[in-house]
């Protein structure tokens, strides 16, 4: 199956850059203003990137603008992303206004959680992973609330139902770094919210 026509999209890997969203943290601060954030903006598209150091300080930005995610039709969001060794996690959410997804990859590790308010929230790990250089992961949900994960193409696994939460009250796109060293986002951010879509 080929790749989405992204709805949004964040494009390190352009010149210019493609990017359709900013990505904004709870204090207001973007990520060319975080104080734990380098982002590399000029000289070769594929070696651009923006890198957290999260001995700085952790770092959680949402896209801007509402994303218009809707479970009854699902969404798929992709990040490039890697942690280098000895580091904390990098991760991605998808947030609908009653349920949630979110991604955390370690260098040598990737959870899935999926919180379950009134039913039991669902916590899966992937052992024996090298993250330490870049690594594509897309998480996917489709309208039966089916999720689904896949690393660098390859589906790590399937078959769980995110639980319906309580109104969440706010629908977003997360990346975030944290737990000390170096996490790096580089390539492509990106979401599509016409439902699941596994990579091409």
């Amino acid at each position: 199956m080929p790749d989405p026509n992204w709805t949004a999209e964040y494009a390190w890997n352009r010149s210019p850059e493609g990017n359709s969203f900013a990505l904004i943290d709870d204090l207001g601060r973007d990520s060319s203003t975080h104080p734990a954030v380098t982002a590399v903006t000029s000289g070769n598209p594929s070696l651009r990137r923006l890198e957290v150091d999260s001995d700085v300080e952790r770092a959680v930005f949402k896209t801007s603008g509402s994303p218009g995610f809707d479970p009854t039709v699902g969404a798929t969001m992709e990040a490039v992303l890697s942690c280098a060794a000895g580091s904390g996690n990098a991760g991605i959410e998808v947030t609908f206004l009653n349920t949630a997804v979110s991604l955390a990859v370690t260098p040598d590790r990737t959870w899935l959680d999926i919180p379950g308010g009134t039913e039991p929230s669902i916590s899966e790990e992937f052992l024996g992973q090298d993250n330490t250089s870049a690594v594509r992961f897309r998480i996917t949900m489709d309208g039966s609330r089916t999720v689904r994960v896949y690393r660098d193409g390859v589906e790590l696994g399937s078959g769980w139902t995110a639980p319906t939460l309580a109104d969440l009250k706010a629908e977003r796109a997360l990346i975030w770094g944290e737990g000390g060293g170096l996490q790096t986002f580089q390539d492509t951010l990106a979401y599509f919210v016409g439902g699941a879509v596994a990579p091409g």
